[in-house]
């Protein structure tokens, strides 16, 4: 778990405390898509089963609406967290000074790559926007929903980049000690 906000000695940096803020934000977000879907499967099972008359649209909205949120919401707090997966069967045997190579590299790869789906879907929201945008079997408007990727995805490039700047700055005992808490995965 390496990278997060907890162990560095710049936690109370303006920049760190904005992305630190915009991921914890749409988490919060997500938290609540995640309640309103649930509540909404339930009564639509509910609707169908006791009333058989299912609440329209509840594929819809729970496909468009309510899973983006959830997915896209979460990614840079599960970075600002350090809960991203991580395979380290074959650098925690590296020298440290590799291992912090190693983990800057991916953390770069993950911004990189997180920045590409964040262009790509701000194209494809825009374009959306632009011909507003609705479910093909239904009038529900899913140009809104478009926005969640870019946004989502640019959080998590912005905090990987944080996580850069916090292996790079925080002190050598700090990274020994996390080093040897850590267990092998």
């Amino acid at each position: 778990m390496s990278g997060t906000q907890e162990d560095s000695p710049v936690a109370g940096s303006p920049v760190v405390r904005w992305v630190s803020r915009l991921s914890i934000a749409l988490v919060v977000l997500a938290a609540a898509a995640t309640v309103v879907l649930m509540v909404q499967v339930v009564a639509d099972v509910v609707a169908r089963n006791v009333f058989n008359s299912p609440i329209p649209a509840t594929l819809e909205l729970a496909q468009y609406y309510w899973m983006v949120l959830v997915v896209f919401g979460g990614l840079g707090y599960a970075q600002l967290r350090g809960e991203h997966v991580r395979a380290t069967v074959l650098t925690h045997r590296l020298p440290a000074s590799w291992q912090r190579a190693t983990e800057v590299s991916a953390l770069v790869l993950m911004a990189g790559f997180a920045a590409l789906v964040a262009a790509y879907g701000w194209g494809e929201a825009v374009e959306s926007t632009a011909i507003r945008e609705t479910a093909a079997a239904s009038s529900v408007l899913v140009w809104p929903m478009h926005w969640a990727v870019p946004v989502g995805a640019a959080a998590l490039a912005l905090q990987a980049l944080v996580s850069v700047h916090l292996v790079l700055t925080r002190p050598q005992a700090s990274r020994d000690r996390r080093q040897q808490e850590e267990p092998a995965r």
